[in-house]
């Protein structure tokens, strides 16, 4: 995968031990400013698209991994269709086949040690997913290259991608909203001398948003089927870690992802051990240590540390947020779940 690429396609595999500290300034490549006001994308939610209102949409809903193994895809084959396939075949769609062989030899390749591999076994749909989604992006890139009639030679996805990144604009309102919302992030400093870093920052960021937003409906746009026993067989070993059971407990969950030394997750964390003393009998308070669970964290899509999730009763995201998040705020959010 070219440089360029890496850029545009964030894959989860590609993220584990880049995460990067909201104000904490953890990137040592990048200015205290830029650490400071680095935000990751908004997830894309699966849960945000309009209700079937027929009893056929039903039945197609609830054959997708998502409808039946909330939280498994990372986002690209949330929408993809369950059923039997082929023995040994996890993936198909028209002649793109993933196999389980693929999958085994995918993590014998990356795990150094047995625990690592115990940890990437667990998450095989996040690995067979990841192994996906580049060979679905060249079938779109290669049709959208017949349309502009013209050949990028071996960079293909690269141009597709970046033409998908080009059609996001940043306005002049789209900065001084930001830069009026995170006065603390910029430290007082007058706008005229940092909106043009917050231009370029807002723009990396929204660019990634879509392209991010692009990948996550691959099984929206393309016809993608798994292996029903497949998914029967590592779903429940995905789903073992606190995170998954408190979304499918039936109480809200507030979930915060961050790591040791970053100091706006330092900060966080007397505000979680509050809040777990406090409010344990009526929702779930979940700290994620990123460099103890990094797959977990990459299937969740972090890309900044820290980045707090609230989930409701369903197990339903309807709330995500990087950087510090004071205690009142959490509060607010968690009381338009029910939490009082």
């Amino acid at each position: 995968m070219s440089s360029a690429r890496a850029t545009l396609l964030v894959t989860a595999l590609a993220l584990i031990g880049m995460t990067s500290c909201v104000i904490g300034g953890c990137r040592a490549a990048e200015t205290d400013a830029e650490a400071q006001t680095e935000v990751a994308p908004a997830a894309v939610s699966d849960t945000e698209a309009t209700e079937p209102t027929d009893t056929s949409q039903v039945e197609t809903q609830a054959t997708t991994v998502e409808a039946k193994y909330m939280g498994l895809s990372s986002g690209p084959l949330s929408q993809a269709t369950i059923s039997d396939l082929p023995d040994g075949v996890v993936i198909q769609s028209g002649d793109l086949t993933i196999t389980r062989e693929q999958i085994d030899t995918f993590i014998e390749e990356r795990a150094a040690t047995p625990e690592e591999r115990a940890k990437l076994q667990a998450e095989a749909f996040f690995v067979a997913e990841q192994l996906a989604v580049e060979p679905l992006l060249e079938r779109e890139a290669k049709q959208w290259a017949q349309q502009q009639d013209e050949d990028p030679g071996p960079a293909l996805i690269d141009a597709y991608l970046q033409s998908i990144a080009e059609q996001v604009s940043v306005s002049e309102e789209d900065v001084r909203a930001f830069y009026n919302a995170n006065q603390e992030m910029v430290q007082g400093l007058p706008y005229e001398e940092i909106k043009g870093q917050l231009r370029s920052m807002l723009m990396r960021q929204e660019q990634q948003a879509a392209v991010n937003a692009h990948i996550a409906g691959l099984s929206k746009r393309q016809d993608v089927t798994v292996d029903a026993n497949f998914l029967a067989e590592v779903a429940p070993k995905a789903f073992d870690n606190p995170l998954d059971q408190a979304r499918r407990s039936g109480k809200p969950t507030f979930v915060d992802f961050g790591s040791e030394g970053c100091y706006a997750c330092d900060m966080m964390a007397p505000i979680i051990e509050e809040l777990k003393a406090e409010l344990s009998d009526r929702v779930n308070v979940v700290m994620i240590q990123v460099r103890d669970e990094q797959y977990l964290s990459s299937r969740y899509g972090v890309r900044s540390i820290p980045v707090q999730f609230i989930y409701d009763e369903d197990g339903r995201e309807v709330f995500e947020h990087v950087g510090f998040l004071s205690k009142e705020a959490i509060l607010n959010e968690l009381a338009k779940v029910g939490v009082e």
